[in-house]
């Protein structure tokens, strides 16, 4: 705090200037930056938390298919199968058309490692999809 702002403090009220709260910009450019730092850890724990969940679903789908006595290579036939389950619940849950559907429609990577791993079993992929991802 400056000596002129101790004057101000010490000044008796009305002796014909206006009052002004001392030191109210810098409390606003506090209230500011103290928003913006809280919606930036909201944004921050959100995306991590979203990050753990997607994570926790891509084991649950792995090791229960594994479970059903599935084999399932790690690596890049995994990979490929865990984003074929996740496009499967995101059409359903978020696509109304057509165009929306087809925009997200499995490549043939995809196809094939679902077939590696389920066989003619589509059913049952479809099935554990749905039921990890689009809970």
């Amino acid at each position: 705090m400056s000596i002129g702002q101790v004057a101000q403090l010490d000044a008796p009220p009305g002796d014909g200037e206006a009052e002004q709260p001392v030191g109210a910009p810098g409390r606003l450019r506090r209230k500011i930056v103290v928003a913006v730092v809280a919606v930036a850890a909201v944004v921050a724990v959100s995306a991590f938390a979203t990050e753990g969940l997607s994570l926790a679903a891509d084991r649950v789908f792995v090791e229960t298919a594994r479970s059903q006595g599935r084999v399932i290579a790690p690596g890049t036939q995994e990979e490929r199968l865990l984003s074929a389950a996740r496009k499967i619940c995101e059409r359903r849950e978020h696509h109304d058309t057509v165009a929306e559907r087809r925009a997200t429609r499995l490549r043939p990577e995809e196809i094939d490692a679902v077939r590696q791993t389920f066989a003619r079993d589509v059913r049952g992929f479809m099935t554990l999809a749905l039921q990890t991802y689009c809970m």
